[in-house]
């Protein structure tokens, strides 16, 4: 009886073995079998599972959203406060725009992913509306169709984590966002 006992439990065990094996080659959520996913880019700063990079070329809206997206990334979508906080204060790390504020230009604004479709509602690049924004309140929303964050401007009205309404042409600094 013992020996049928110890067989029965070292057949358990190898099929248990089994199992975890194969559970454990399997690939995992990021397809990367577990191991750590590079940065998207160099530059590239790691938060709450994503990724950001400030690039500080002047492109126009579209050019920066065509640019993140061919880096395989998107113009940065800010969920909550406690993203906007992060981003201004990495922003404000940046040498860029560390020399911006500190030369001569009294505007710092950063091209983000939102944009105003025909009428008045307000999108995110991945098609998303904005359920959580930071718009200023100087500039009606519906003066001009894509988003920015303030760092620095000569309104003393806006602040300068707050969000504003730019048109497409300006060419403006701009965050890439990887998930």
């Amino acid at each position: 009886m013992g020996t049928q006992k110890t067989i029965a439990m070292f057949a358990v065990l190898c099929l248990i073995a089994l199992g975890l094996g194969y559970w454990v080659g399997q690939p995992k959520e990021n397809g990367n079998g577990g191991r750590p996913v590079p940065p998207p880019h160099p530059n590239a700063v790691k938060w709450n599972g994503h990724w950001y990079v400030l690039f500080a070329e002047g492109l126009s809206w579209d050019a920066a959203k065509k640019e993140c997206e061919k880096l395989g990334g998107h113009l940065v979508i800010i969920e909550s406060e406690v993203e906007n906080q992060f981003l201004v204060d990495l922003l404000k790390g940046e040498k860029a725009v560390k020399e911006k504020i500190s030369g001569d230009a009294t505007n710092v604004f950063v091209s983000i992913g939102c944009y105003r479709s025909d009428g008045d509602q307000w999108n995110w690049v991945n098609g998303q509306l904005l359920e959580y924004s930071k718009w200023n309140k100087v500039a009606p929303l519906d003066s001009h169709r894509f988003g920015a964050i303030t760092l620095s401007c000569s309104n003393p009205a806006v602040k300068p984590d707050e969000w504003v309404v730019l048109n497409t042409g300006e060419p403006l600094m701009y965050i890439c966002e990887w998930e």
